[in-house]
């Protein structure tokens, strides 16, 4: 009965609807239909938050309440806003949100152009690095992939570390911090072309700093460390893939090598292992005092990406740590890495191979690090 009953269901609607009767004595269908369907809407999230309530804690104690993965999901995606278009300048681009928890919604823009599609990728992917890490630390990242990242005692100091590690590609980047921006950090920003920094917070120091800049995008995300649960949806087409990610820490690595790892580089292939589950696959990561100094990130062959990692990484891959987030194949990768100066690699093992990437590692004193667990990201 839509037609001949008008259902207001937020003080929103208020005056557009008292201007409609006051302007033609009633409401016309389009309006009626439209109070329908948010009508509708509304006791659809009801029901689903009476869903989410009854079937909340069925599943994986990771998963936020009321996502229970052992049967089907009830999401109710909230619009936030239109982007000025997607991923290319001929797409529509949308933003929405589950309509309960936190989420990139959260994130305040203080300053700059307009949000696009792959700034929100790129700031998404950038918070999941950081968050990986107690200590300060600051990503820089390129279409969701990283090229500098570093921890260290300051944010000052990390940022420093980070943008040394590939100045080249940072230009034209965006900035993840796991800490707040204070003055100095903004200065050393805006030193670069930079097209966002996002924080938890930035002090009115930072800000006066950074707003010097007409286009760069700061965004405040004081929920950025908090991902609300670690399931992920991914859309394929009419269809959906759901993983359930968990933290990229070396749990029970086994040192197959004659050589264990010394105590310093035992930090830094921990520190890499964090960083290089942020890389595309193929994903290499060269790294030294919690530093990456080398990325091979998206090659189809894990060679290539080894090889681009020690180019980039110069003379100092020389007793550098090596990440890789799959097993290698062949021992071509280690006798590659040996010829630039690594010391150390960590890597999942399980290779056919596996006795020959050992052997290569030994001849050349490299220690070595078997995760038993691989961090493809696709």
């Amino acid at each position: 009965n839509h037609e001949h009953v008008a259902v207001i269901t937020s003080p929103e609607q208020y005056g557009p609807v008292i201007a409609e009767i006051d302007l033609s004595g009633g409401l016309g269908v389009e309006t009626l239909r439209r109070l329908a369907a948010e009508a509708f809407r509304r006791t659809m999230e009801y029901d689903g938050s009476i869903h989410a309530y009854l079937a909340g804690g069925a599943g994986p104690a990771a998963i936020p309440a009321g996502l229970d993965t052992t049967g089907d999901l009830t999401l109710v995606l909230r619009k936030a806003m239109d982007l000025r278009y997607g991923e290319n300048p001929d797409e529509s681009g949308m933003l929405y949100a589950w309509s309960e928890g936190p989420s990139v919604i959260d994130a305040e823009q203080l300053h700059g152009m307009p949000m696009s599609y792959n700034n929100y990728l790129d700031i998404y992917a950038g918070a999941s690095l950081v968050s990986e890490f107690d200590e300060p630390t600051i990503a820089i990242l390129k279409h969701t992939n990283p090229c500098g990242v570093a921890s260290a005692e300051t944010p000052l100091t990390a940022y420093k570390h980070a943008i040394a590690g590939d100045r080249i590609s940072a230009f034209g980047g965006i900035v993840s911090s796991n800490r707040n921006i204070g003055g100095e950090v903004a200065a050393e920003i805006i030193g670069i072309f930079t097209e966002v920094v996002v924080a938890p917070a930035f002090t009115d120091a930072a800000l006066e700093v950074l707003t010097r800049r007409k286009n760069l995008r700061v965004i405040r995300w004081p929920t950025m460390l908090d991902r609300g649960g670690n399931l992920e949806l991914r859309s394929i087409g009419r269809a959906f893939l759901g993983k359930i990610a968990g933290p990229k820490e070396e749990e029970h690595g086994i040192v197959p090598t004659d050589r264990s790892p010394t105590r310093a580089e035992w930090v830094d292939l921990r520190f890499a292992w964090k960083v290089v589950a942020h890389v595309k696959s193929n994903a290499i990561v060269v790294a030294k005092g919690r530093r990456t100094v080398g990325i091979g990130a998206g090659q189809m062959s894990r060679i290539d990406s080894v090889k681009i990692a020690v180019e980039r990484a110069g003379k100092r891959a020389k007793d550098a740590v090596l990440a890789s987030d799959g097993f290698f194949p062949f021992p071509d990768s280690v006798e590659h890495a040996a010829n630039a100066g690594i010391s150390a690699i960590i890597q999942p093992g399980g290779s056919v191979k596996d006795k020959e990437v050992i052997r290569a590692a030994d001849d050349h004193g490299i220690a070595m690090v078997f995760t038993r667990k691989r961090t493809f990201l696709h």
